[in-house]
């Protein structure tokens, strides 16, 4: 009421107004009482919704952008004075959420699209004729002042019309968008998702009769006779023809039609082949359950600071390597930097190749191929050392260096790949992610490893650039009989299998994360660094979900674990 006065005063009038149509109901009053005792409950409970700000028009209007937006803004806060604030505020925080928002920034967005991807609806178009002016003043007036919300109740229905030249008649403007007046329900004007067993067979791209790039339709059986009763009831109307809730066009019934149908639009080819592909998706038999197996969604800014977080993990972890190499086979490490290099590079030119796109399990994945990668050469280099303690020559210093490594290289790499293709096959997507980046890594590591760096190292040494091949040696040869200490080797290794076995039944079921117990975990990062303990943060979180008494409850009931690796990180899992 801060914010609308005059709520107040509705609140008691949709009260008594209820009341005395649920008595009304309860003694079973004439039919004609009843209708007049629920029309005055509506009438009082359309004044108590006018009092809202609605937020989805709000959301609308900030999509505008520009002077419109600024315009309709103030014009909603005019309307709701003790809304200023909240609006500014919801205005600043939307343009700080635009600019690192992604495509769809909901998991709710994807599913309802995926849902509704090639729904199509056929509506007649509300003209002049089918009702008194009156009636279509009050919903245009309705939705400049509320938007295209629809209620049950209402015989039409607002639809976005993407192209306002394609559709003509009972039209009206809000957020910047088109909309037209159609039926909403009425089965001799419409033919929707509510009748039972029809759908179309195909979509094609098609000519209009102007020569202009369409979309044609067939129905099955059912539905060419229910598309054949409703264009033969409606001669001389406008058909409009809706797609995922957008009217695309609405041409004039001239005759009954059955079978097929076109729609046109003025559409260039690329949104012929875009409405092709999501019309004959939409026909499919196929569904989404209700209930998703598992939704994983991330923030716009979280997902920024994962990706910098990423990425700065991979420069530190890939200079650190660089660093030590290059100090501690010198000339060789340098080779080695360069083949390291090139490694990224054609990591990075494969995926784009691929079209993948990186993950945080991705960019581990590229971390861990680094330290494979030089591994591959340090196998090579202390191969070179020992050969070079034969006093060789520096060209055999190199081949006997490679010849020998190549194996153990082969060996080693081969078996990761093959871990990992099994990964990519039978994994989750953040599994797969990490697979992939490791596996195109290490197939990409034996070509750099051992083609491009002996290559390097026959030129130089063919070019007179390298004469001899120094390094550190930190750790001279271990003089130490490690097969005589086996006894003691093989009892700890039992006293660990052991423990280990006693272990595991006894920790129930904490040993398995979220995803194997199902249920919801929610990550708390706190925005201030701040010492808390387990208690206190549970006794926090309990008291933010305290009005809510069955999201208190599960948060009472919820387990708070925290991260072992991350400061001021929290974990709970409802289960």
């Amino acid at each position: 009421s801060e914010f609308a006065p005059d709520r107040k005063a509705i609140l008691p009038e949709v009260v008594r107004t209820y009341e005395a149509w649920q008595k009304a109901l309860a003694e079973k009053k004439d039919k004609a009482i009843l209708e007049d005792l629920e029309q005055a409950y509506e009438t009082q409970l359309d004044r108590l919704l006018a009092t809202n700000v609605d937020v989805n028009a709000v959301n609308e209007v900030l999509e505008m952008g520009g002077p419109e937006q600024a315009k309709t803004l103030k014009a909603i806060a005019d309307k709701y004075p003790g809304r200023g604030p909240l609006l500014n505020k919801m205005e600043s925080a939307y343009t700080v959420w635009a600019k690192a928002k992604g495509p769809l920034d909901d998991p709710a967005d994807l599913q309802r699209m995926l849902r509704g991807a090639g729904v199509l609806e056929f509506h007649i178009l509300a003209s002049s004729s089918s009702a008194n002016a009156e009636e279509f003043s009050e919903y245009q007036k309705r939705l400049q002042e509320r938007g295209p919300r629809y209620r049950p109740e209402d015989q039409y229905r607002w639809y976005e019309v993407p192209k306002p030249d394609s559709v003509h008649g009972i039209t009206g403007k809000f957020g910047g968008k088109t909309w037209v007046l159609a039926y909403a329900k009425d089965p001799m004007k419409v033919l929707d998702k509510s009748r039972p067993e029809w759908k179309l067979t195909d979509a094609y791209p098609q000519r209009d009769s102007n020569g202009l790039p369409a979309v044609g339709f067939e129905f099955n059986e059912i539905g060419a006779g229910y598309f054949g009763d409703l264009t033969r009831n409606n001669i001389g109307n406008a058909l409009c023809i809706i797609l995922d809730e957008k009217a695309y066009s609405a041409p004039v019934i001239r005759s009954a039609i059955s079978g097929r149908g076109i729609i046109e639009g003025k559409f260039s080819m690329d949104e012929v082949n875009y409405l092709v592909s999501t019309l004959n998706a939409g026909s499919l038999d196929a569904r989404l359950k209700d209930t998703p197996i598992a939704v994983n969604s991330i923030g716009p800014s979280l997902g920024q600071d994962n990706r910098s977080a990423g990425f700065r993990a991979g420069l530190v972890a890939a200079a650190c390597v660089i660093a030590f190499m290059l100090v501690y086979y010198l000339y060789a490490g340098l080779i080695a930097d360069f083949a390291l290099f090139l490694n990224i590079l054609l990591i990075l030119a494969m995926m784009a190749v691929l079209q993948a796109t990186f993950t945080m399990a991705g960019i581990a994945g590229i971390i861990l191929t680094i330290g494979m990668a030089v591994d591959a050469n340090v196998l090579i280099f202390e191969r070179m050392r020992e050969e070079k303690e034969k006093l060789q020559s520096l060209r055999l210093i190199i081949k006997n260096g490679f010849d020998r490594a190549l194996p153990t290289i082969l060996d080693s790499n081969i078996t990761t790949i093959i871990t990992s293709i099994v990964l990519y096959y039978i994994g989750t997507e953040e599994v797969k992610g990490f697979a992939l980046t490791l596996g195109l890594g290490l197939v990409i590591n034996i070509f750099t490893a051992v083609f491009v760096t002996k290559v390097m190292f026959n030129l130089l040494a063919k070019w007179g650039m390298i004469k001899s091949l120094p390094m550190l040696q930190l750790i001279r040869r271990p003089n130490i009989d490690w097969v005589s200490k086996q006894k003691y080797f093989w009892g700890v290794s039992a006293v660990l299998i052991v423990m280990a076995l006693v272990a595991w039944p006894l920790r129930g079921e904490d040993k398995y994360d979220i995803e194997f117990r199902g249920g919801t975990s929610v990550q708390i990062e706190l925005n201030q660094p701040k010492s808390l303990g387990m208690e206190q943060v549970r006794d926090e979180v309990v008291k933010a979900g305290a009005s809510l008494v069955d999201s208190a409850k599960a948060l009472r009931q919820a387990k708070l674990v925290a991260d072992g690796q991350q400061k001021n990180v929290y974990t709970l899992e409802f289960s």
